[in-house]
């Protein structure tokens, strides 16, 4: 329930923290300090290039926010600006604006208004969404519920989503409390019709957690199940993969491969095979256009890395045919095993993404990674 009416709250704030600017530019400074939306997703305007109006900013602020909008950013708030801004004002500014709402909440504090606001700002643009707080036997049934999935699933669930809310906000689930690094999350039920089990969980932020529990869009639930599957395909690949460990001196082929200039490489090859090999057409694009630019160089980057001992060539062949073979066991697609090795390549060496794909696409040129595929 709404303490405070958003026009209140908007007139307050303008008064004390809006630093002179007038009513459209300040609206449109807060709503860019509680969302990461981009402006030309805050309405349904025709051309996503223009700003948003100044009428239109003057009826937020007069009406306050509409459906649409409110439903837009609940998954993309950054409420944490917001109270970074307030804390980082004068005491006296602080106080003066904790005794405009005192009348509204005698609770409030200049040490406390910040959080305050954020928290009615966050309560209203939920219930303008129309997500709607349950009674309070069945929001305690769904906390406890999550405390449950967090004790039985937990450390699992984290590793899947790698600490990062699979909601459009990203967030990090890990947060720094009293010096010690500790996860901050929720567990959810995916289909909250249907059984729990991993298959049907999934860890968030307990802000994207509290408004998912109040809403029952379908479109919602498909994504999210989407991007349960996504997630949980990735981390059944790095489980598989993590047991192989690369030659420690293809962070040298990388770092090589990272000071070569790619308009002055001559480029002398013509990957006529790769066709046979990969059948995914933007795949073989990709693919095709590293192996022309590149192989030549890193093959000898490769030689001359093997003479000198920094690297076994005939291991590193085995072991990115071992990564291929474990991968195509999986039944995965070409895109899905292309970058799953590309993947694990980065996270042993920490290199570039962009270096790490050329270096698997020239082992699917030196036949270790993708058969030729049988006519």
């Amino acid at each position: 329930m709404l303490i405070v009416d958003f026009r209140t709250l908007f007139r307050i704030m303008k008064k004390y923290i809006s630093d002179g600017s007038d009513t459209p530019i300040f609206c449109r400074s807060v709503i860019e300090m509680i969302t990461d939306l981009d402006e030309s997703d805050w309405t349904n305007g025709s051309d996503p290039s223009q700003s948003v109006s100044d009428r239109t900013l003057r009826n937020f602020a007069d009406r306050g926010f509409s459906k649409n909008l409110c439903k837009k950013i609940a998954y993309r708030l950054t409420l944490e600006n917001l109270i970074e801004n307030i804390n980082s004002r004068p005491d006296d500014v602080k106080k003066a604006l904790a005794d405009e709402f005192k009348s509204y909440d005698p609770s409030v504090t200049k040490n406390n208004v910040a959080k305050k606001i954020a928290n009615w700002l966050y309560n209203y643009i939920k219930e303008t969404a129309g997500y709607i707080d349950k009674d309070a036997l069945t929001t305690k049934k769904i906390k406890q519920s999550s405390q449950d999935y967090k004790t039985k699933y937990g450390n699992y669930l984290l590793k899947e989503c790698r600490g990062n809310c699979p909601m459009k906000c990203g967030k990090s689930l890990a947060k720094e409390i009293n010096g010690k690094l500790d996860y901050v999350y929720e567990i959810s039920l995916i289909e909250k019709d249907k059984k729990d089990g991993l298959n049907n969980l999934i860890a968030l932020c307990p802000q994207c957690f509290s408004i998912f529990q109040l809403d029952d869009d379908k479109t919602r639930i498909k994504e999210l199940k989407l991007s349960k599957k996504m997630l949980s395909k990735h981390f059944v690949s790095e489980e598989l993969l993590d047991p192989i460990h690369l030659e420690k001196g293809l962070t040298d082929v990388l770092s090589n491969l990272s000071k070569l200039n790619p308009m002055t490489i001559s480029v002398s090859l013509d990957p006529k095979e790769i066709s046979q090999k990969v059948t995914d057409p933007n795949l073989y694009l990709l693919v095709k256009n590293n192996v022309t630019t590149y192989f030549l160089s890193i093959k000898k980057i490769m030689i001359n890395l093997d003479k000198q001992g920094v690297i076994e060539y005939e291991i590193l062949q085995n072991q990115m045919r071992t990564l291929y073979l474990k991968m195509a066991k999986t039944k995965r697609s070409e895109q899905e095993i292309f970058y799953e090795i590309s993947n694990k390549i980065h996270k042993t060496t920490l290199a570039n993404k962009l270096y790490c794909d050329i270096v698997v696409s020239y082992f699917i040129q030196s036949c270790e990674v993708f058969n030729a595929v049988t006519k």
